[in-house]
């Protein structure tokens, strides 16, 4: 006979969580002020789609949200809408410093749309993008390098393994 459980709902509530990338020359930091997590049906039966729910609030600023399904058996597949609001651009510094004399002074990514992952194609994303508020700055020369008040691709598509990407229409308000 087989074996079958089932558990109505799995959940991380309330987590806080600071990560370090000692790599970069400046320590670049990600604090995760809550997060919330949330599996509703959890069973080993294959091809079951179990309901997932996604809160996360960033300590830096900014939100992420992820509602959707997981099916773990026989592969995994991930199917989300996903928003991210609100991102400070900011906290990225660390990273940009090691390629590039560039301060990020201002700037906010925002996301709305869907990811899918699965056998065919790791990560597929489509949807909107911006980026609000960007003010970044040469730091050899201290003066402006580039800003503008938003960067929006619309419809974007984006297929990690197909290596490809293509959207319907980019907008840029100076």
């Amino acid at each position: 006979p087989s074996f079958s459980v089932k558990v109505a709902r799995v959940a991380i509530e309330d987590l806080a969580a600071d990560f370090t990338d000692e790599g970069p020359a400046t320590p670049g930091r990600l604090a995760i002020a809550d997060l919330d997590l949330a599996l509703r049906d959890v069973t080993a039966s294959e091809g079951a789609a179990m309901p997932l729910e996604l809160a996360v609030a960033f300590g830096a600023g900014g939100t992420l949200t992820a509602t959707g399904t997981v099916t773990a058996l026989p592969e995994l597949l991930l199917d989300a809408d996903v928003k991210l609001d609100g991102v400070k651009l900011a906290v990225t510094q660390p990273w940009v410093s090691d390629v590039a004399r560039i301060g990020i002074r201002g700037g906010e990514l925002a996301v709305d749309g869907h990811v899918a992952s699965g056998p065919q194609e790791s990560l597929a994303f489509d949807g909107d993008v911006r980026v609000t508020g960007l003010d970044t700055r040469d730091l050899v020369r201290d003066q402006k390098l580039l800003g503008w008040q938003e960067l929006g691709a619309d419809d974007l598509q984006v297929f990690l393994d197909g290596n490809r990407a293509q959207e319907a229409r980019l907008r840029l308000v100076k």
